[in-house]
């Protein structure tokens, strides 16, 4: 028995030392620059990929019940109501008495929700030590020293609420209840995560009028998620498009191109 323990924790310090491999790649991604990234986290089999898979529709996603499951920090991409393309992070799953020769590795594999610009905790609501379980991923959290606007911006998630035989919302009114397998809650989140996400990454929703086909069209496809786009009733030569875009490089596009940002009223008259 304790052969097979040693051999398991063996085992687990080389996948965990492979993952500090694989997170140096991913900071140094194209793709995880120029897109926003939700790190999704919470205490073991509180289905965490499950949601990522609901979210993002991704059938790689196989989500196990079983201590450590999740060794892989994997990005997922997917799209928020506002079409806003981002990348959710799926985590490995937080425990409470990590073993002493694994402490450091495992926490190393943590690091990337450093970068991410949200958190989401999914906690299993009906599993009896709810409670324990968010305080050991809150603490956890603390100790790896997030950004503050990280950790004042986490969005607390309630899965599993199927299971509960009581099915009353939450009394915590910044909690999301959700059924991740039964996709029950999962607009109302995805509602909450573009809010919070936009107040964190300076993401804006605008009106901008430009040249249908031009340049200034094709710059936005590149650098910003076009929500809707018709043609301006004044001039069909031009069309009116709602973006969402960093203020970063909202800027850009006006040094570029120009303020051809345009509003409802100026619209209507």
């Amino acid at each position: 028995m304790v052969a097979c323990l040693k051999d398991r924790e063996l085992k687990l310090k080389k996948q965990l030392e492979k993952i500090k491999a694989q997170r140096e790649f991913l900071r140094r991604s194209e793709t995880r620059n120029s897109l926003p990234v939700i790190a999704v986290v919470g205490y073991t089999n509180c289905g965490k990929t499950t949601l990522i898979k609901s979210l993002t529709n991704d059938g790689r996603l196989q989500p196990e019940d079983k201590l450590f499951a999740t060794l892989d920090v994997t990005l997922h991409p997917g799209f928020l109501p506002s079409k806003q393309k981002v990348l959710f992070i799926d985590t490995v799953g937080f425990i409470s008495d990590v073993p002493t020769a694994l402490i450091q590795s495992f926490r190393s594999t943590l690091e990337e929700i450093n970068i991410a610009d949200l958190v989401i905790h999914i906690r299993d609501i009906s599993h009896p030590d709810t409670e324990a379980q968010k305080e050991t991923v809150l603490r956890t959290l603390q100790e790896l020293n997030l950004p503050i606007k990280l950790l004042e911006s986490i969005v607390e998630v309630r899965n599993k609420i199927d299971l509960l035989q009581d099915k009353k919302p939450s009394e915590d009114t910044d909690a999301v209840d959700i059924s991740a397998t039964e996709g029950t809650g999962l607009p109302t989140l995805l509602e909450t995560v573009e809010q919070k996400l936009f107040e964190n990454t300076g993401h804006e929703v605008t009106l901008i009028r430009v040249p249908n086909g031009g340049q200034e069209y094709s710059w936005l496809l590149r650098e910003a998620a076009i929500r809707d786009a018709i043609a301006d009733p004044k001039d069909a030569n031009f069309l009116i498009l709602e973006i969402v875009i960093a203020s970063g490089s909202l800027a850009k596009f006006k040094h570029n191109f120009g303020d051809l940002t345009v509003s409802i009223e100026s619209l209507q008259e």
